[in-house]
């Protein structure tokens, strides 16, 4: 019998590899000439650097946190040994962490080879998504704080029966494991939502310990647990309105007030949106590519294995899925979740955690399809391998299907009440999700970036909240976060965007979905 790989072996390559992605990364701060600061010179990560200086100085000025506290908080206790690398420890430790519970919760289904493989391709190999574990990133709690709830439901279902007297342990315990899972909302709110997937599955371990316990004992250690694990989530909720108050002044204040005034959330276009981030960023969002399954094929097989997992896996598995989905669920919605910046702004570490489990589930359809194929006859493997063929293609088969209709354009100058000098743009009133305008153009960033204003009604709508403007091969796409029923507007384009040309027109249109021929790669 071969033996299996240890575990150190697993943690020394995940040390190596983070170490050379670390040090070889062109955004390190130092390592590029002419632009020294590195990735502290990007948005978030100057505000995490900012925040913890701050909180190394014990200044809780709200001009320097706008994030959550809890990572720039860990990075503060190493902010005056290392102040340009505040974040290098906390970073490897959660990247082995991670690697260190991805193999023990592995080991109940595949080998350690296969565990090392997979790990390998779909991380170690993974440049987009392995970076994203070496820059700061607060999805770096998240990533430890998950491994940490599966990991403790995983030595919780192995504990076994229990003696029954022992209810203060267990009520402790379950506070202590809430009270950790709460940190979330010290460090990324919204990745705090999945506890409707980890207290349950807890609640369930818990119920199912001691099958020969009389049904009413078992519904009261049911009900103190669940008491408990409430309490401990309390924790980390009044930690963070706490410090709200501290800093804000105000309990929902900072993050969650910004948050919510500036990008928007529209849970009524989740399936839109999740078909856009998963199958087609070009149709809508002229991303070519960006799609998750047009970059990483094999996610067909990964979704499948997830469905799979529902039928033919254990509670574990069916935990871990749930955990992702719900994840995925949560931040769909986001008026600043887009196709064009998954890649282009990292936003792919939002979910960076999954990969490695995508692969896992992956290879455990592969695994059933293919499993027994000598021993259990041509009929049964040609099965498997039907319903698997015939799953993806079902998969693969809706699409966008887009509706247009021209529309008019005028510039229109004076008072307007809204603008002193825009572009009128009409149509008949309909549901418009995109309006195309050709002949005008600019470069990428006075595209995507630019002081653009636009009206419906005298109404001035948000951009990001609202509205985004994207660069087209034709001109621009004027592309709205959800439908906007009207039959004109008004657009008052920022600097640098231009005629290119003797005539500007512009296109307007709706999309919903069809059934056609399948793609794999429909952007």
């Amino acid at each position: 019998m071969a033996k299996k790989i240890p575990i150190w072996i697993f943690i020394a390559t995940a040390l190596v590899f983070y170490l050379g992605a670390y040090l070889h990364y062109p955004a390190l701060p130092g390592n590029d000439l002419a632009h020294p600061e590195g990735w502290w010179g990007w948005f978030d990560q100057g505000e995490y650097l900012k925040a913890t200086r701050a909180l190394s100085a014990l200044n809780f000025d709200s001009a320097n946190h706008r994030y959550p506290p809890l990572y720039p908080l860990l990075g503060a206790l190493f902010y005056k040994w290392w102040p340009n690398h505040p974040f290098f420890f906390v970073n490897g430790l959660t990247l082995l962490w991670f690697v260190f519970v991805y193999v023990r919760i592995s080991d109940r289904y595949v080998s350690r080879t296969v565990s090392f493989v997979l790990l390998f391709i779909s991380l170690y190999c993974n440049t987009e998504i392995f970076i994203n574990f070496v820059i700061p990133w607060t999805t770096t709690v998240t990533v430890a704080v998950y491994s940490f709830a599966l990991y403790g439901l995983a030595k919780l279902s192995e504990a076994g029966e229990e003696d029954i007297e022992h209810n203060a342990q267990r009520i402790w315990s379950a506070s202590g494991y809430a009270a950790i899972v709460s940190l979330l909302v010290l460090a990324r709110p919204v990745d705090a939502g999945p506890v409707i997937v980890f207290f349950p599955a807890y609640l369930y371990l818990v119920y199912r310990s001691n099958p020969g316990v009389a049904l009413p004992q078992r519904l009261r250690r049911i009900t103190l647990v669940a008491l408990a694990l409430g309490i401990g989530l309390a924790f980390g909720v009044l930690l963070y309105l706490g410090f709200n108050q501290l800093v804000y002044g105000s309990a929902l204040g900072g993050y969650f007030q910004a948050t919510a005034s500036s990008s928007g959330y529209f849970p009524s276009q989740i399936f839109r949106k999740s078909f856009s981030l998963l199958f087609d960023g070009g149709t809508v969002f002229l991303e070519q590519r960006s799609a998750l399954v047009s970059h990483y094929p094999w996610l067909i097989l990964s979704i499948l294995g997830m469905c799979w997992c529902f039928f033919r896996g254990d509670w574990l598995l069916r935990t871990i899925a749930l955990v992702m989905i719900c994840q995925f669920c949560l931040y769909a919605p986001y008026g600043d979740l887009l196709p064009n910046g998954v890649w282009r702004y990292h936003n792919i570490h939002y979910f960076k955690w999954t990969f490695p489990y995508l692969a896992l589930f992956a290879w455990l359809l592969v695994r059933w399809a293919f499993i027994g194929w000598r021993t259990a006859g041509a009929r049964s493997f040609g099965v498997k391998i039907g319903v698997v063929v015939m799953l993806s293609v079902l998969l693969l088969m809706p699409r966008y299907a887009v509706t247009s209709e021209p529309g008019t354009i005028q510039l229109v100058t004076g008072n307007l009440d809204v603008a002193q000098n825009g572009l009128y743009l009409g149509f008949a009133r309909n549901r418009v999700d995109f309006i195309d305008i050709y002949g005008l153009s600019g470069g990428f960033s006075d595209v995507y970036f630019g002081e653009h204003r636009l009206y419906n009604d005298g109404k001035e709508l948000q951009k990001v909240r609202d509205f985004r403007l994207l660069p087209a091969p034709w001109g621009v796409r004027l592309l709205f976060n959800k439908p906007l029923n009207a039959d004109h507007l008004i657009f008052a384009p920022g600097q640098g965007l231009a005629a290119n040309g003797a005539t500007v027109s512009i296109k307007v249109s709706s999309y919903g979905f069809e059934l056609g021929r399948p793609h794999l790669f429909h952007d």
